[in-house]
């Protein structure tokens, strides 16, 4: 397939565009299913945790916390997964290197602030 993403240049024949046109709403259409997948997984996992937040005062709390605390991690874990494929769906950005940091965070004291110096000894 054909994209302009991969630096090739777009066929000028009209049933070529067509078919890439066909190809690309394709999947287009597949991503936004899964997205809806799983976006109903995050709010059901997110209603089940609301419930169990709200009976978590009850005679087998401990149990319910270890669920709730099992269930937020999933739902961290899916929108993690979300986001990463948010990001690779929005394209290639150019990585740019960490900047070094040259100077302290913080600055010296002054100069002219007078100086003391304790020695504690120990006890």
């Amino acid at each position: 397939m054909l994209t302009p993403s991969t630096g090739n240049p777009l066929p000028d024949d009209v049933a070529a565009l067509q078919a890439l046109v066909g190809d690309l709403s394709a999947q287009l259409i597949v991503r936004d299913r899964a997205v809806t997948a799983r976006d109903r997984i995050i709010e059901t996992l997110k209603g089940q945790l609301a419930a169990l937040r709200r009976r978590i005062f009850g005679q087998s709390s401990e149990k319910l916390a270890w669920a709730a605390d099992q269930l937020e991690l999933q739902i961290e874990d899916l929108e993690q997964q979300q986001a990463e494929q948010a990001a690779l769906t929005a394209g290639p950005k150019l990585a740019t290197p960490p900047v070094a940091r040259v100077h302290p965070i913080c600055k010296p004291l002054p100069a002219y602030l007078p100086r003391e110096t304790k020695e504690l000894a120990p006890p």
